[in-house]
């Protein structure tokens, strides 16, 4: 607040004696003086008249940054998974949305944890949330410019623009190697793995956000039928 009084009385002392400005609207303040750091300063003025003759201004101004910064955190708890720290459906969907408007070329990789009902059932829901919280943490190693989020109890969401679906696939095949070789967690041993599915989306792209969640949901699905069988192998764990 210091910096702004002293930003405020410098102004004063510029157009104070001034009669042309004796009625400045405060709107026309410089931009330093309404918004700084991450807070904003509400302003009011009052003229204080001797004799018909304005002599004295009088101004008061509060900082709500406070307010700003709540307001922030309350956003940003918004689009935040919980128990990953990703991102959540909401801000993944609107973000799918915002790129597909502005016709963008990116990927959308659908991804999900195999497995995890197996977890939940042998060693309880913690161990399946550690499961889930380690496949986060390896999925983060796709890029760091890609938007990843948690869109579903073991489902995943990744969006990254520039990527080409050859590109993207070799990516996610070796975080999904890394997901089979991390170490056991809590000493329990289970099989692991990620199936996904990938849509490459162009800037002259027709399909909806559905339809492409839909067709990335599909591709998913072939994967896991055609590159492992989790239930198969849990029977014979």
């Amino acid at each position: 607040m210091e910096s702004v009084a002293a930003l405020l009385q410098n102004y004063l002392d510029n157009v104070i004696n001034d009669p042309e400005h004796a009625y400045l609207d405060l709107r026309q303040l410089p931009e330093e003086f309404r918004e700084f750091g991450e807070g904003l300063v509400y302003f009011s003025k009052c003229a204080i008249e001797t004799a018909g003759l304005v002599k004295e201004h009088a101004f008061m101004f509060n900082d709500i940054s406070s307010q700003k910064r709540r307001l922030y955190d309350l956003q940003v708890a918004a689009y935040t998974d919980d128990l990953t720290q990703l991102f959540n459906r909401r801000y993944g969907m609107k973000t799918l949305n915002e790129w597909l408007g502005d016709n963008r070329l990116f990927i959308l990789c659908f991804a999900d944890i195999d497995n995890l009902k197996y977890v939940n059932d042998q060693f309880g829901h913690c161990e399946g949330d550690k499961y889930i919280i380690a496949v986060a943490d390896i999925l983060r190693g796709f890029s760091q410019e890609a938007v990843l989020c948690r869109i579903g109890g073991d489902e995943f969401m990744i969006l990254a623009q520039d990527w080409s679906g050859d590109s993207a696939n070799e990516q996610m095949e070796m975080l999904r190697n890394r997901v089979i070789n991390c170490e056991h967690i809590s000493g329990r041993h289970y099989y692991r793995n990620i199936s996904y599915g990938i849509v490459e989306i162009r800037t002259d792209n027709t399909l909806s956000a559905s339809d492409i969640l839909s067709i990335a949901d599909e591709k998913m699905y072939e994967y896991k039928r055609v590159h492992h069988k989790g239930r198969a192998r849990n029977k014979r764990n």
